[in-house]
């Protein structure tokens, strides 16, 4: 009998200590955006136009901060784990959208209502993760749809959906994150292109 317990309580320890051994959990991880060209904005005349630049509307996956992966029946997504923008993509985009104005455009970008004149540029994330095509190949896809209006206005003097594709050299998702930036410094800039126009001469 005391030879039993002694056997039992030796496996007990074992198992005790075996369990010290065991692989700490994943840690969370934090991924930034960088849509725009790093740099200092040029600094606009006391005259130039307002451009009002509001958070993005988004559906409640792409408005959380987790990575989304899309797999390639086209339907389905999920969220990775562990793995967070550091900030909504919401807040992310507006921020990045405002950095490129302030960098492209002869006008004042604000990211808080504070004029009553000029442009209001509202975006809405339609897509915003890693696609998987089935094939091997993964992309980072960005699809983004704008309304801009005239301060006072309540029809968009402008509407654009844009979608740019990047794809991927590995599967390491710093390499999704960025692609993600170039495509969405794609369509930052091509927004940009569109809104001159309407700043007048």
């Amino acid at each position: 009998m005391t030879e039993t317990r002694t056997l039992a309580l030796a496996l007990i320890v074992m198992t005790v200590a075996g369990c010290g051994t065991l692989s700490a959990p994943p840690r969370d991880q934090f991924h930034r955006l960088v849509p725009a060209a790093v740099g200092a904005a040029a600094t606009p005349a006391v005259d130039a136009p307002w451009v009002f630049v509001a958070p993005f509307g988004a559906s409640g996956l792409h408005g959380q901060r987790a990575l989304v992966y899309a797999h390639a029946d086209g339907t389905s997504l999920e969220q990775y784990g562990y793995h967070y923008w550091i900030d909504s993509p919401r807040v992310m985009l507006q921020q990045g959208l405002a950095a490129t104005l302030r960098g492209t455009l002869p006008a004042r970008v604000l990211t808080e209502p504070g004029a009553d004149e000029g442009l209001v540029v509202r975006g809405r994330i339609e897509r915003f993760e890693r696609v998987d095509h089935g094939d091997g190949a993964g992309a980072a896809v960005v699809g983004l749809q704008f309304d801009v209006y005239r301060a006072r206005g309540a029809v968009p003097v402008l509407t654009r959906s844009y979608e740019r594709e990047a794809s991927l050299a590995s599967d390491d998702l710093a390499d999704y994150v960025d692609a993600t930036s170039r495509a969405t410094r794609e369509i930052f800039e091509a927004l940009a292109e569109e809104l001159k126009p309407l700043l007048g001469p």
